[in-house]
């Protein structure tokens, strides 16, 4: 409701109150109405409830999709992979639409080192366990010394859960 009119004025001059103090004749008056559309809230959010965007958007429109950053866990990345709905598309009414994610295990890299040099090197999944087995047997020799010679003995780790980037030195005998 916007106001009070003349009820013959095409023009919908809204009325001032004060017109209707002193009535001394019959007087035909109107309701005015402006027509507008519904507005709905549409909110964009994670599935842990983190909300990315609200916007207010009119019966029929669309919302404006936010951008979603992966999420990155210890053991986990999320990508982005789609909306749950496509209602933000057409608006018909209050609407929450949820971010779907991809989940893949995070890799780590392991890197086998013989002094300064690095000999080889694995990914491995978050929490795996290398085993002695998959270490590198070739290439780990040191150069002798006037006084020593070298010998490989073992890795200064074996058998390790892997939860971050690593690296194995080679042990030598003198």
């Amino acid at each position: 409701f916007v106001g009070w009119v003349l009820f013959d004025d095409e023009s919908n001059k809204i009325l001032n109150n004060s017109i209707f103090e002193n009535v001394t004749q019959d007087l035909k008056v109107r309701a005015y109405y402006k027509e507008s559309l519904r507005k709905y809230n549409v909110i964009f959010q994670n599935e842990f409830g983190d909300i990315y965007d609200t916007q207010e958007v009119e019966y029929g429109k669309s919302a404006v999709a936010p951008k979603v950053d992966n999420i990155e866990t210890n053991s986990h990345i999320l990508s982005f992979d789609s909306w749950n709905n496509e209602e933000w598309k057409n608006v018909q009414k209050d609407t929450k639409v949820v971010a779907r994610f991809k989940k893949e295990v995070r890799k780590f890299t392991v890197s086998f080192k013989v002094g300064d040099s690095k000999v080889s090197s694995v990914e491995v999944a978050y929490g795996d366990i290398l085993q002695k087995e998959s270490y590198p047997k070739d290439n780990l020799t040191k150069p002798s010394t006037p006084k020593y010679n070298f010998e490989f003995l073992y890795w200064d780790r074996e058998n390790i859960r892997i939860y971050e980037d690593t690296t194995i030195n080679a042990i030598f005998t003198k």
